[in-house]
C-alpha cells in the first residue's frame, strides 16, 4: 500500500499464497504480487500488510489444513502469523526503474 503524507493509505497491488509449516518451524516464503506500476514520491511511504485471511476476497482459512468447504466452523483453529524481522534473510525485493518520468 502507499501511505500518503496525510496518513491516507491506498493499496496498489496484492498477492495470495498458501503456506504450510509445522509450529516453531521457520521457512522462507516467496509471494508474487500482481503486476502494477507505482511511483513512490518523496514524502510517501510503502506499507506491507500480511494477514492470514481476507474474507470475502478469499475463502476463510480454517487453520486445519483442510480446504474451507470440508472444514466445519467449530473445527477452525486460531492462526498465528510470525514474521522474522531484523534478520539478514528477511527482505522485500522491489524492482526499481531509474528512468525519468
Amino acid at each position: 500500500s502507499a501511505v500518503h503524507p496525510d496518513g491516507a493509505v491506498y493499496p496498489f497491488t496484492r498477492g495470495y499464497g498458501r503456506f504450510q509449516a509445522r509450529v516453531a518451524d521457520w521457512q522462507t516464503c516467496r509471494l508474487r504480487l500482481h503486476p502494477t506500476c507505482f511511483v513512490c514520491r518523496p514524502g510517501y511511504a510503502l506499507r506491507l500488510s500480511i494477514s492470514a485471511a481476507n474474507f470475502p476476497a478469499y475463502p476463510v482459512n480454517p487453520g486445519t489444513g483442510d480446504l474451507t468447504p470440508v472444514s466445519a466452523v467449530i473445527d477452525a483453529h486460531i492462526t498465528t502469523v510470525d514474521i522474522c524481522c531484523n534478520h539478514r534473510d528477511t527482505y522485500l525485493a522491489l524492482p526499481v526503474n531509474h528512468s525519468k518520468m
